[in-house]
């Protein structure tokens, strides 16, 4: 019997904060380091926990990532500052995209992070997408 490869995840996370939801990724990317990467939208305490692990952490440019997403309120209405931060996520998404094509499956580890990885598979990012917010 043929073993099956396993499969390449690149986990996202728009917070490199360490709060709940990222030392449970903390602790999935280290149990699956030789088969995965995380992608750090912000710097934090996180990605060097995450090194200390063994774990490869790829970041983007300041350019690419700065301010995205942080004008993004998921509890508050549409405004004219939402058409900036739309664009600035499409190009973020198109980043995250190129990035996860090296992947089988892109996992979003928060909201935020969902929302651009859902958008990245529109631009032909990674070919499976979970969320765990």
């Amino acid at each position: 019997m043929v073993k099956a490869a396993c499969p390449r995840i690149l986990f996202l996370s728009y917070t490199a904060a360490l709060g709940g939801g990222e030392l449970c990724l903390l602790d999935l990317a280290i149990a699956l380091r030789h088969h995965s990467a995380v992608l750090l939208l912000t710097q934090g305490p996180l990605e060097q926990r995450l090194r200390a692990g063994g774990v490869e952490v790829l970041g983007l440019t300041a350019m690419d990532a700065d301010g995205a997403l942080a004008q993004v309120r998921t509890n508050t209405g549409f405004s004219l500052g939402s058409l900036g931060a739309i664009a600035q996520v499409g190009r973020l998404a198109r980043r995250v995209a190129q990035i996860s094509r090296e992947f089988d499956c892109l996992h979003a580890n928060n909201l935020k992070a969902f929302v651009v990885a859902a958008i990245a598979r529109l631009f032909g990012g990674g070919t499976g997408c979970v969320a765990s917010p």
